[in-house]
């Protein structure tokens, strides 16, 4: 995917996974059970990057890929984005894992 990518363009693309690490980072630290504010964070580290079009944020529940709103009684999540960088529109995902409860 990175050959259809200009120089700029391969400069910005790793915005991606810089949002999906700190959707990530929300999640395990712990303190976060909201999906909405999972997704909030991914768009507005995505947003820091000029060029970018977020087509979509999702936190998603790892066996049934449905949206999740409430992440409790989670033990893992899919956070996944597409996003359009030039021409080419790319997909990315990581699996986070969230804390036991206290």
């Amino acid at each position: 995917r990175n050959l259809y990518l200009s120089p700029d363009e391969r400069a910005r693309a790793p915005a991606i996974y810089r949002a999906l690490s700190a959707g990530k980072g929300l999640i395990e630290a712990g303190g976060c059970r909201s999906g909405d504010e999972v997704r909030s964070k991914v768009r507005e580290v995505l947003g820091e990057e000029a060029g970018l079009t977020v087509q979509y944020a999702s936190v998603l529940h790892r066996s049934t890929m449905l949206e999740l709103a409430d992440l409790s009684g989670e033990r893992e999540v899919l956070l996944a984005v597409a996003v359009v960088l030039g021409p080419p529109r790319l997909i990315d995902n990581v699996i986070a894992r969230l804390p036991p409860p206290a």
